[in-house]
């Protein structure tokens, strides 16, 4: 990455990239980018850029579900709890729902109401993650 383009180093846009690719849009990060270095990125370009700094930070995209699939069938083994899981015909996690047995057993005695907000984060593949709230109701 110390070759040069449009007579900057890519090193320092990279590190730019890196700074700003959680609290941008692909679009606005472009235009931030093209604006510091003077440079003509396309906005597919600068994703193509944080997609290949969020691999080396996490992974390859494909190794998460494995690994949280992994992850969750242990803890269940060990502490209890649920963990149920729907995979498509070529091995690819479709959906899945983990639960720990602290939270089994809150929800067994004092739950009345469960809400399902998946409208508030979304993860590296833009898919939701889900937030689960129950209430208690005391009369």
């Amino acid at each position: 990455m110390n070759y040069k383009s449009n007579g900057i180093k890519t090193e320092k846009v990279t590190k730019e990239i890196d700074k700003f690719k959680a609290k941008m849009t692909t679009s606005n990060l472009t235009d931030h980018i093209n604006g510091k270095f003077k440079t003509n990125f396309k906005a597919d370009q600068i994703r193509y850029q944080v997609n290949k700094l969020l691999e080396r930070s996490y992974g390859k995209p494909e190794e998460d579900a494995h690994k949280f699939v992994s992850l969750a069938k242990d803890e269940v083994a060990k502490q209890g709890g649920s963990f149920c899981i729907d995979i498509d015909d070529e091995n690819r996690l479709k959906k899945c729902l983990f639960v720990s047995s602290l939270l089994l057993e809150y929800s067994k005695s004092f739950l009345d109401l469960v809400i399902i907000d998946a409208t508030y984060k979304k993860n590296r593949f833009s898919l939701p993650l889900v937030n689960v709230i129950g209430i208690i109701f005391y009369i």
